[in-house]
């Protein structure tokens, strides 16, 4: 029999230590962050613990196989904002209730389980309308923009070139994307 995959909101917020770990080891396995020995990364700690906030897993055998993380836009702002202020404040005037998906990570060998990221956007999606988020505001590197115009119709806002989370000066071209909630991709 084969193990099922369950997906569900993070109800236990010390496991918020294995979220920083998987987040650390993806960005670290693909160059953007340097070295620590903590081997931990919160890249937005002020939106961690918040009522806007909702950390969705994926657990195989009870470990945390990816998650995603959804914010709605409140008095915290959204993780966007960091990168994308002036274009993340024009899309709060143009849109009413929009929220952001971050720290989309898989496990190293679930990098390619494009079924695994699917039912993961797809939970996240449900998860996002009973948010009431009608719309997903999310940063990805270049490399993935089209992937995500294909997997969720997402848009292209805008595009810059910056170093993220990395005290060794390396930059990286990122982009700032909107994709509707409201259907599902499996």
């Amino acid at each position: 029999m084969k193990d099922k995959v369950i997906f569900k909101k993070l109800d236990d917020l010390n496991r918020l230590s294995e979220i920083y770990s998987i987040t650390y080891d993806a960005f670290y396995e693909n160059g953007d962050i340097p070295f620590n020995k903590k081997k931990m990364i919160n890249s937005n700690p002020h939106l961690d613990n918040i009522e806007e906030t909702i950390v969705i897993i994926a657990e195989l055998n009870n470990k945390i196989i990816a998650t995603n993380t959804l914010t709605k836009d409140g008095k915290n702002g959204l993780h966007t904002d960091k990168y994308f202020k002036i274009e993340t404040d024009e899309l709060r005037r143009k849109y009413k209730n929009i929220g952001s998906t971050w720290r989309i990570v898989t496990k190293d060998k679930e990098n390619n389980n494009i079924k695994l990221i699917k039912n993961l956007i797809d939970y996240s999606n449900t998860v996002a309308s009973e948010m009431d988020i009608k719309y997903n505001l999310f940063i990805v590197k270049d490399k993935h923009e089209n992937v995500y115009k294909n997997l969720v119709n997402a848009k292209t806002i805008a595009k810059k070139r910056t170093n993220m989370q990395s005290s060794e000066g390396k930059e990286v071209n990122l982009v700032l994307m909107i994709a509707e909630t409201s259907f599902n991709i499996s």
